[in-house]
């Protein structure tokens, strides 16, 4: 990340803490207006590394997102953590207690330790303190086999950067690299978030504490639905942004049957999903032909036929003849078969402006020479 880009991105951060601390509508519009700007100059400012355009994109789009949801749909400084009273009048709140509390609830995107937190999470953590060290070393031993498996799915992925065809006789090997690339992905964002945990634990801004640091993904184990590897498996840092853009949306339409605005829902939120992705498209290739809007877009329609067929298939009385065990198999192949089928077309746009190849050396690989 160039010098440009690091300011760009470092104030956009500022605004955003700042931003949640003013007490005038006003301010909070023009604070909100200034993240756009930034925002924009990111998208037309690539700093030549496709690699890291794209974190630098989509967390300017995520930016944009979060602060509409924050300084424009809500007020910040009616936000209340968990087991406290009622936030002082912003009238009385003095500014060191207004950054302390803008601070948590920006970098809180899941809102854990807040009235708004994500709830119905399968992967909650109990309320269970322990000792500093132990906590510590809990972490790093976290991070070192994150860290082993990125090394190892970046293997797979710089020897096979382009994906096989998918009606092709190594269909095995195309689903082989979308397990690598989604691998990948979940262990970065993992070995990002051990090192905001060890990090904030070591300068004493948290407590070693599970419940506070819940994980950030769920079970493997769940993905036998499109839903639920959306809804369960997968993180759910952008939740509540998309959440509250689409029920704000379907609010303004004023859809009342609950089954049409529970699927407007889905897909607005799927949307609002793809145009934070896209935009981590543009900033890397400086077009419009990135593959962002149609995965997601893909991926809500998959929910909603998913749930069709399932619905179908238990007035049907399918579960009578087919154990849930099985019925999990086959969801289970359902879903690796849906995303052989589309990942790549969200990944191809991108490795073909060098995604792949502008990544940061293999250590594996660099020890082998």
């Amino acid at each position: 990340m160039t010098s440009l880009q690091s300011a760009l991105s470092a104030l956009g951060e500022a605004l955003c803490i700042l931003g949640c601390t003013q007490r005038s509508p006003h301010l909070r519009l023009l604070t909100f207006a200034s993240i756009v700007c930034l925002a924009v100059c990111l998208f037309l400012n690539p700093t030549g590394s496709a690699y890291r355009d794209y974190t630098i994109g989509c967390s300017a789009a995520i930016r944009v997102f979060m602060m509409s949801d924050f300084l424009l749909l809500n007020d910040p400084l009616k936000f209340r953590k968990l087991n406290e009273p009622a936030p002082p009048p912003s009238s009385e709140a003095s500014l060191s207690v207004r950054l302390k509390r803008s601070f948590d609830l920006v970098y809180a995107p899941r809102g854990v330790g807040w009235t708004h937190r994500i709830r119905g999470m399968a992967n909650s953590a109990p309320n269970k303190s322990t000792a500093t060290l132990p906590f510590l070393a809990k972490r790093m031993k976290i991070f070192v086999v994150q860290f082993i498996l990125y090394e190892l799915a970046d293997l797979v992925i710089q020897a096979n950067q382009h994906f096989p065809p998918l009606l092709s006789d190594k269909w095995w090997l195309r689903a082989l690299v979308v397990i690598a690339h989604l691998t990948e992905l979940r262990t970065r964002l993992l070995m990002t978030y051990e090192l905001i945990i060890i990090g904030r634990v070591v300068t004493g801004l948290s407590e070693p504490d599970e419940s506070e640091w819940p994980p950030l993904f769920g079970s493997v184990l769940e993905v036998y639905t499109v839903r639920r590897f959306w809804g369960q498996f997968w993180h759910q840092v952008l939740r509540r942004m998309l959440t509250t853009h689409s029920d704000f949306l379907a609010q303004c339409l004023g859809l009342r049957k609950r089954l049409i605005a529970r699927y407007f829902k889905l897909h607005m939120a799927f949307f609002i999903s793809a145009i934070v992705h896209y935009c981590g498209d543009f900033t890397i290739r400086q077009d419009w032909k990135g593959g962002s809007m149609h995965y997601f877009l893909l991926q809500a329609a998959a929910i909603t036929v998913e749930d069709a067929l399932i619905y179908a298939g238990r007035r049907l009385g399918c579960e009578r003849w087919m154990s849930k065990r099985w019925a999990r198999l086959l969801g289970y192949a359902w879903v690796m078969a849906w995303f052989a089928a589309t990942h790549p077309i969200w990944l191809g746009p991108q490795i073909e402006v060098g995604f792949v190849t502008s990544r940061p050396p293999n250590v594996f690989r660099a020890l082998q020479k």
